[in-house]
């Protein structure tokens, strides 16, 4: 018999009505976990992450990493941590390189870098010691006109510190 709480709910009068619709809602959701990991498997995309260290294994914090998409031209750019590890999130598969720069070391460039979906690739970097060149300029029309008739000097110099390439 079906009181008027059981029909405002839509609720089985038996006990064989229950067990049918609970079987119905339980295969349901069962195909929905089934397919669950075939949606994750259309992913496209990949991670490529490393670790910037020195030739001692130190890590170099603040490293700037330059990835650019060879097939596209797409250029992206990140800081190293203070435990110099990077990562370029969320990228589509393809052919990436990737250049690793910090101030007083060599910069490293990695070529030949193939991203496939749902890959984490990584690309550690072991920087070499480098040189500052130091360059001086001159800028003839800041300084003005050069006398010879008058043996003082009144101008300035300055030497800059550019990043060895």
């Amino acid at each position: 018999m079906k009181t008027p709480l059981h029909s405002f709910f839509g609720l089985p009068s038996n006990r064989e009505n229950a067990l049918k619709r609970f079987g119905f809602v339980f295969l349901l959701l069962a195909c929905v976990c089934m397919m669950c990991p075939l949606s994750w498997a259309q992913s496209t995309q990949g991670t490529i992450l490393g670790t910037v260290k020195d030739g001692s294994g130190a890590s170099i914090a603040n490293a700037t990493v330059k990835l650019t998409g060879v097939d596209t031209g797409v250029v992206k750019t990140a800081q190293a941590d203070s435990s110099g590890t990077y990562q370029f999130l969320n990228l589509n598969a393809g052919n990436y390189q990737v250049e690793i720069t910090a101030d007083g070391f060599n910069t490293q460039v990695q070529r030949n870098l193939s991203l496939s979906a749902r890959q984490e690739l990584r690309a550690d970097a072991v920087l070499s010691v480098g040189t500052i060149a130091q360059e001086a300029s001159v800028d003839a029309a800041a300084a003005g006109v050069i006398e010879t008739d008058n043996p003082s000097i009144d101008a300035t110099l300055s030497a800059t510190a550019a990043p060895a390439r």
